[in-house]
C-alpha cells in the first residue's frame, strides 16, 4: 500500500501543484499587506483555510479518478443539498444567506458547487457522445444540471457566482465539442430573456451590471475598483 501511495505521489502534476501553492501564498501576502495594520486575525484565518485547502487538494489528487466518475452525480446531489440548506438555514452576512457556519469558518456551498457541477457534466459527456443533431435532445439533462444550482444561488442572492456557474457549464460544452450552432442559439435565447431577467434582479445587482459597463459614471464610488 505504501509503495502504491509513493507511486501516486511521485506521479502527481507537481508543476501545477507548485503553481497553485505559489499563487495562494502570494494571495496570503497581499491579505497581510492590506490588513496587518488592524491585526493578524485576517491573515491567520486565511492561512488556516489555505492549509486545509492544500490538505484537501492532495487527498483529492491521490484518489483514483474512477471514484470521482462513479460518484459524480452523488457528489452533485450532495452539493445541491448544501445549497438548499445554506439558502434557508445558513449564516446571514452582508444581507445574503449563502454560508454554512462550521465553527472554524463559514462554508460557501456555491463555491464548491462549481467543482461538483464540472464533475457531473464530465461524467455525462464521458458516457454520452454527441454524434448527430438528434443527440442534442440529450443536452436537456446537462442543461438541467446547470440550471438547478444557478436558480438556487440566484435566490440567495448571489448573481456573480451564479453567472460563473453558467460560464463553467458553457466552457464544458465547448470543450466536449458541442456545435457552435448551440452557442449561437443560446446567445439569441438569452437576448430574448434579457428584459425578463433584468426585471427580476435586485436594485444593487442592476447597479453592479451598470457599473461594470460604465464605471466612469461614478469613478470615485461604485466604479472605483473596476477603473483601478
Amino acid at each position: 500500500m505504501m509503495k502504491e501511495l509513493s507511486y501516486k505521489v511521485k506521479n502527481l502534476h507537481w508543476t501545477f501543484i507548485s503553481s497553485v501553492i505559489f499563487l495562494s501564498v502570494v494571495g496570503l501576502v497581499m491579505i497581510y499587506s492590506a490588513s496587518h495594520a488592524e491585526g493578524m486575525k485576517a491573515t491567520y484565518s486565511q492561512m488556516l483555510k489555505l492549509l486545509l485547502a492544500i490538505v484537501i487538494m492532495f487527498v483529492v489528487a491521490l484518489i483514483n479518478i474512477s471514484f470521482w466518475q462513479k460518484y459524480a452525480y452523488v457528489i452533485y446531489f450532495f452539493g445541491i443539498l448544501l445549497l438548499i440548506y445554506a439558502t434557508f438555514y445558513g449564516y446571514i452576512g452582508k444581507g445574503a444567506r449563502r454560508w454554512i457556519d462550521l465553527g472554524i469558518f463559514n462554508l460557501q456551498p456555491s463555491e464548491i458547487m462549481k467543482i461538483f457541477l464540472v464533475l457531473a457534466l464530465a461524467k455525462f459527456f464521458a458516457e454520452r457522445k454527441i454524434e448527430s443533431f438528434k443527440d442534442y435532445l440529450f443536452l436537456i439533462l446537462p442543461i438541467i444540471l446547470i440550471t438547478i444550482p444557478f436558480l438556487i444561488i440566484l435566490n440567495q442572492p448571489d448573481l456573480g457566482t451564479g453567472l460563473v456557474l453558467l460560464l463553467l457549464g458553457l466552457i464544458v460544452f465547448f470543450v466536449v465539442g458541442i456545435s457552435m450552432k448551440f452557442f449561437i442559439f443560446t446567445f439569441l435565447f438569452g437576448l430574448i430573456l434579457t428584459p425578463f431577467i433584468w426585471d427580476s434582479l435586485h436594485n444593487y445587482q442592476k447597479q453592479r451590471l451598470l457599473t461594470f459597463f460604465s464605471p466612469y459614471e461614478d469613478p470615485l464610488g461604485t466604479g472605483y475598483h473596476i477603473i483601478q
